[in-house]
């Protein structure tokens, strides 16, 4: 559906909720699910403030007139937590998603689409939260059984498979990933329309693994389209064509088309400046991903001012180990070490290695930490043997810091 269409389905619930206002009590069935329904229209057309209120009084009501195991209480509940999810709430969601979960293991069979569906959310929200291993055990298990019981172009199934492609992208499973996307990607291009929000949030995807594999001109390629149709779908501060434009300005950092990148990543971060709070997810990931931009532009303090406040606001709000916390402190270890901060950097890597040492041995992102230190140490050593000069007799002769080729830098946060 087009934002046009979600928009139309909007005006048209909203008129429907207003008339049931007056006759009809606020615990009525039918009020509720009209209420329901509009919620999820505004959730779709990116109106997640609007949804989160009006679904969180759904659920306040159904939770004191319906049993904790009856399906229209829990569907209510399923769709809050997506809405909490979209609104970087991950802990709220998780919340509420793991109480629905626990209660349809209860009462339902393990293939049924209700369970399964809120199993696959759950699955979502732990990958937001950084649970990569709880994300993917929870989505194998139920991309698995709609295997076995739904067609390979069913909604359901397709969105599982997407999920648990995110998942295994962000566990480093880049082989795995761009294979189970480009599956998915294959038949919504033969069954939906190219401005289908499934059709593109799947190519969306795709583009993002084809970054983090390395080819480059393919996530180009792929996510440019996929910005072209947003830009004419969607309005300008639509959390999906925010979400696409940050990662095509990933892909032109990453190009090293960084003028282009800076000026779409400007755009992005000014947009979500006015319409998210300073702690939400999708807006410390654009203000990362543009303060690397400015790194390697090479304006070094507008880098760091950026960074700093970022991980600033990560330090109180993300667990220590939360692969986006990290991914900022490396960044921001760069920063220092590019402006001579060498001390700053070394004593940030080291926690970050530290950390990350959970990871494979062969994670891009361990490694990446783990080149980075021994970099800082590197500069470091070289720098304290050129300060003081060497006596030799009476002359003095200055030792040289060798420069030290740029490293590659750490993956960005995901939006």
């Amino acid at each position: 559906m087009q934002d046009g269409r979600y928009r139309e389905a909007v005006s048209q619930l909203k008129q429907a909720v207003a008339i049931e206002r007056q006759p009809l009590a606020e615990d009525h069935p039918s009020r509720l699910a009209s209420q329901h329904e509009l919620g999820r229209a505004y959730l779709r057309n990116g109106q997640i403030g609007d949804a989160i209120q009006l679904l969180k009084q759904v659920v306040a009501i159904k939770q004191k007139t319906l049993t904790e195991d009856h399906p229209s209480r829990l569907t209510s509940q399923h769709e809050l937590g997506r809405a909490y999810i979209e609104n970087g709430q991950i802990s709220d969601a998780i919340q509420l998603l793991k109480q629905a979960v626990a209660i349809e293991r209860q009462t339902l069979a393990e293939d049924h689409p209700s369970r399964l569906a809120s199993q696959q959310v759950l699955g979502g929200a732990y990958l937001e939260n950084g649970q990569i291993g709880d994300a993917i055990q929870l989505l194998e298990q139920v991309v698995a059984i709609e295997r076995q019981t739904l067609a390979e172009d069913h909604p359901s199934r397709l969105a599982s498979q997407h999920e648990l492609g995110g998942a295994y992208l962000q566990n480093g499973q880049i082989g795995d990933a761009i294979q189970l996307l480009k599956q998915v990607v294959a038949i919504k291009q033969q069954t939906l329309t190219e401005d289908h929000p499934s059709r593109l949030t799947s190519q969306h995807e795709l583009g993002r693994a084809y970054l983090r594999n390395g080819q480059i001109g393919d996530a180009i390629q792929l996510l440019k389209q996929v910005v072209a149709i947003k830009q004419q779908t969607l309005t300008e501060d639509h959390p999906s064509r925010l979400t696409s434009q940050h990662e095509l300005g990933r892909a032109y950092l990453q190009n090293g088309q960084i003028g282009d990148a800076i000026q779409l990543l400007e755009k992005v971060v000014a947009i979500k400046q006015q319409t998210l709070a300073e702690d939400h997810p999708s807006r410390l990931a654009s203000q990362h991903e543009l303060g690397r931009a400015y790194l390697q532009n090479g304006q070094i303090g507008d880098a760091i001012q950026l960074l700093e406040k970022g991980v600033a606001i990560e330090r109180q709000t993300l667990a220590e180990g939360h692969p986006d916390r990290l991914t900022s402190q490396h960044e921001l270890s760069r920063a220092y070490l590019q402006n001579g901060q060498i001390g700053d950097a070394i004593q940030l890597l080291k926690k970050v290695v530290a950390i990350r040492q959970t990871l494979a041995e062969n994670h891009p992102d361990r490694l990446a930490s783990q080149h980075d230190l021994g970099r800082a140490s590197l500069q470091n050593r070289l720098t304290v043997c050129a300060s003081p000069p060497v006596a030799i007799g009476e002359g003095k002769i200055p030792v040289k810091a060798i420069p030290v080729k740029e490293s590659y830098g750490p993956q960005s946060v995901t939006v």
